[in-house]
């Protein structure tokens, strides 16, 4: 009996630590945890308690540390977070702040009718315009030499993180039915897939915080995977620097 309440006392420490976070539940998990100690040491007998007492000392001490191991700093050191509608204003006016990749410059941004994948749940859908460089537009560089570019670039946000996970994951579990992914379990943070229709295109897109990001570029060579992934992830740090405006400050 003594033992199922110890492994009992280390399931409760455990669970505490890496799953509770309400301060409340934690308070109660570690009242019951000291009283199931006290319950243990009234159970064995007279004798055993004098032999396995430097032993409960090292298990006392193993419980109080156990905690700042387990414990997740960042969680402790949460602050302030966006707010989702304002950062979705903040998407929508911009400026957007970030580099393209060569040869690509920003040309403004807009409303983007994102589809019904998106859903009702989308706060907002932001469509970057992107060109080529005059000296080089309409035509890049590629693997069959120069080619004719095309590119659509969109952000969407939500509101909460959950849900903007839940698009990216639509998007690839639509996109694994009919495209070929560059990786052999694409994640949610940062993925491409090639399609073929009349040519070969990326379809590439990201999720981090409450935003969705989302680039179809043409042509789907090699050459060019490169820069529909840096687009993404420029549509992303985008969402992060107006994150940061939308956040409130904290109070000292």
């Amino acid at each position: 009996m003594a033992g199922i309440l110890a492994l009992t006392v280390v399931a409760l420490v455990l669970f505490m630590n890496l799953v509770v976070t309400e301060k409340w539940w934690r308070l109660l998990i570690t009242v019951s945890a000291c009283a199931i100690i006290v319950a243990i040491t009234l159970l064995i007998p007279p004798t055993w308690r004098v032999r396995l007492g430097s032993v409960a000392g090292i298990f006392m001490a193993a419980a109080g540390v156990l905690p700042i191991f387990l414990i997740d700093p960042e969680g402790e050191k949460e602050g302030p977070k966006a707010d989702p509608l304002v950062l979705a204003t903040y998407i929508e006016k911009g400026p957007f702040d970030q580099r393209l990749p060569e040869p690509l410059v920003m040309d403004g941004l807009t409303p983007a009718n994102a589809g019904t994948e998106a859903g009702a749940k989308k706060l907002t859908a932001v469509r970057l315009k992107i060109k080529v460089k005059p000296e080089q537009a309409p035509l890049i560089p590629g693997d069959n030499g120069t080619e004719q570019f095309a590119i659509w670039a969109h952000i969407e946000v939500y509101p909460t993180a959950k849900d903007a996970a839940a698009r990216g994951s639509a998007h690839i579990k639509r996109l694994n039915r009919y495209d070929t992914p560059t990786q052999t379990k694409a994640g949610i943070g940062n993925f491409c897939f090639q399609g073929v229709n009349a040519a070969a295109y990326w379809d590439c897109g990201g999720v981090r915080g409450n935003s969705y990001a989302e680039v179809t570029l043409s042509p789907g060579d090699n050459a060019h995977l490169g820069m529909a992934r840096d687009t993404v992830t420029a549509l992303l740090n985008y969402s992060d620097s107006m994150a940061r405006k939308a956040t409130p400050q904290k109070q000292e």
